[in-house]
């Protein structure tokens, strides 16, 4: 089988284990180059002779009992007609470009089978191993060293497994000592120490050998020390570049350690920098702190002042409200005891004016204590606020400037005002006063008065506080 259906594109063709008895038919395949048609029943070579291209031939393990029909063959580089039946080699010295012959396990019996070898001398490698070749009688192991020797371009051979190899003593060294191109001998290859000691032995038997050994354990030493020598000249040059090489990586080391130094110097004058940034918003708050501080401590002891003031005036006006009081009691006293008095003698129109008119300042005045109470009272709920946010204020520990401020002097226990006789004789216009709400006074037609609106901030309720103090001061 080809790689091609046109035959003559061909020039490799396989027909091995085929079964075949015959070859036959390859007259198409003109321009075949390799044929396998090993492992067959083939028992006559023929019709190759179109075949004038072919450079190898595997016809091995077939029935072949002569060699023959390779007449036209001209161009055959290597063949291989092993494990055949064959007994003598013939026909062969027409191959003029013949390198290989590969006639191993065949049927040679003596040297004069395979003589026809000296016909072909373009021959390289051969094998005729495992036959049966062995010396006739009268020859002698030097005949088949001359045999070989005749060989000129004899390089590998395989001579191994025949009975006349047992023979010669010194076989290998002999083969190797006396074939001078040989390379490859039976199963193992020709190196130069075996071929020189083969020469050795060969000039001068077993001593020649021994000096020859000593001398190339001389030769080896003395490799062994000029490569040791090679490698310490190689190693002192490593040493130089390895040294110039670690200085440029050292001074690499220092440059990139000097820029990492100026990175890190930068690194942490920014730091610096951040924190002296911060250092300065902080004593900027602190010092606003420390302003603000001092500002509410002025204005809580200008506060604290005006509540002593305040307190002085309470003092004047509990003082007026308890005289007024008693004056309204003495009043009332002698008007009661100068109507009880009266009444009987006389009830004229102009007394009854009179008594209305004097009911009427009584009732009036009742009014006028009862809404100074409730002021005062509102006055007094106002400051108990502020003094209870300027002490929070004074006393928050955001800033060390903060400084606690005195707590301010608590008011003296105001005692209830007692129900004066007009409210009880007003109808119950008003109903007495009795919570701390300064809007607590309710009329008893039971409408809510409308509420006002407390400060919604610290300096509303002062100016608010400051306006009411200026009007009561003025009045």
């Amino acid at each position: 089988t080809g790689g091609y259906l046109i035959p003559h594109l061909n020039e490799n063709l396989m027909l091995q284990c085929k079964g075949f008895t015959k070859i036959q038919n390859l007259e198409p395949y003109c321009n075949l180059k390799c044929l396998w048609i090993q492992e067959n029943a083939i028992a006559e070579i023929e019709g190759l002779d179109e075949l004038k291209e072919l450079r190898t031939l595997y016809i091995h393990q077939n029935c072949l009992t002569h060699i023959n029909g390779l007449d036209k063959l001209h161009n055959l580089c290597v063949l291989n007609i092993s494990n055949n039946w064959i007994s003598t080699l013939q026909n062969l010295s027409h191959l003029k470009f013949l390198e290989t012959l590969l006639a191993g396990h065949c049927r040679f019996s003596n040297m004069a089978a395979i003589e026809h070898l000296l016909d072909i001398p373009s021959l390289q490698t051969i094998d005729v191993s495992h036959n049966k070749i062995d010396l006739k009688e009268g020859q002698d192991s030097e005949d088949l060293i001359e045999f070989w020797m005749k060989m000129p371009n004899l390089s590998v051979l395989y001579f191994h497994g025949n009975e006349g190899v047992n023979k010669i003593r010194h076989y290998r060294k002999k083969m190797i000592s006396n074939l001078d191109k040989l390379q490859y001998l039976d199963e193992r290859p020709v190196f130069d120490n075996e071929r020189r000691l083969a020469m050795a032995w060969g000039r001068g038997g077993h001593e020649e050998e021994s000096r020859e050994r000593s001398l190339m354990a001389d030769e080896k030493r003395a490799d062994l020390q000029k490569d040791l020598e090679n490698w310490k000249i190689l190693q002192e040059k490593g040493r130089a570049i390895k040294e110039e090489r670690e200085r440029l990586w050292k001074l690499q080391l220092d440059k990139k350690k000097e820029e990492d130094d100026e990175i890190r110097q930068l690194r942490i004058a920014r730091q610096q920098d951040f924190i002296s940034l911060e250092e300065l918003e902080r004593e900027a708050v602190v010092v606003e702190e420390y302003r603000g501080t001092t500002v509410l401590l002025q204005l809580a002891d200008g506060l604290l002042g005006m509540l002593t003031q305040q307190a002085d005036a309470r003092k004047r006006m509990e003082h007026a409200e308890a005289k007024a009081r008693a004056d309204v009691q003495g009043t009332e006293a002698d008007d009661f005891t100068e109507l009880d008095a009266s009444w009987a003698r006389s009830m004229s129109k102009e007394s009854q004016e009179e008594l209305r008119k004097r009911s009427t300042q009584r009732e009036e005045y009742s009014m006028m204590l009862k809404e100074l109470a409730n002021d005062a009272q509102a006055e007094d709920n106002m400051m108990e606020v502020l003094k209870g946010v300027f002490h929070k204020q004074t006393t928050s520990p955001k800033s060390p400037a903060c400084v606690a401020a005195p707590p301010a002097p608590a008011a003296p226990a105001r005692p209830a005002p007692a129900v004066l006789p007009s409210q009880q004789r007003a109808g119950g216009y008003f109903v007495p006063y009795k919570s701390n709400d300064p809007f607590a006074s309710t009329p008893i037609t039971g409408q809510e008065p409308e509420r006002k609106k407390g400060p919604t901030s610290l300096f509303n309720m002062y100016t608010q506080w400051e306006q009411k103090r200026m009007y009561s001061s003025s009045s």
